[in-house]
């Protein structure tokens, strides 16, 4: 699935949180792991973008926004997204993620002999090809933001 380039000003249609996770429990001993993203539906044109972050998104109607990301059947989600009006700009992990690929590339060497390094070398191509792709992304944002802002909105 290719990644789409996305600028344009801004319509906020949505603004929401999701939040994931689980909680469990018994004998009195309840743990779990619950996080939250901050999520924002807006309109760009006459596309559906919907923007996913942990921190909170600054975007108010009429920003010019630029994003990256992939056509879903609902819109295009992306997560690697700049506001050019408040200078703000969210990118994608790629160091870290090209570090876990490489880390588990690296165990599923090693593990091979015991035939459980297959699983963990699939596991280590997945990470390695959303790291590519979270590059290319990252990529793509900082060449649209390099040329300058169109004049009828500046």
């Amino acid at each position: 699935m290719a990644l789409e380039l996305i600028q344009g000003q801004v319509k906020i249609l949505n603004s929401d949180v999701e939040t994931h996770g689980y909680v469990g429990g018994s004998g009195g001993n309840v743990r779990g792991h619950v996080h939250s993203f901050r999520a924002v539906t807006v309109e760009v044109g006459e596309r559906i973008v919907m923007l996913r972050d942990k921190d909170p998104i600054i975007l108010a109607d009429g920003d010019w926004l630029v994003a990256v990301g992939r056509r879903k059947s609902n819109g295009i989600h992306s997560s690697v997204f700049a506001n050019r009006n408040r200078q703000t700009k969210t990118q994608a992990p790629t160091a870290l993620m090209y570090a876990l690929g490489a880390m588990s590339m690296l165990l599923g060497l090693m593990t091979l002999i015991f035939l459980i390094g297959i699983p963990v070398i699939g596991f280590a191509v997945y990470v390695l090809y959303y790291a590519r792709q979270f590059s290319q992304a990252n990529a793509m944002l900082d060449e649209a933001l390099s040329r300058p802002m169109p004049a009828t909105i500046a």
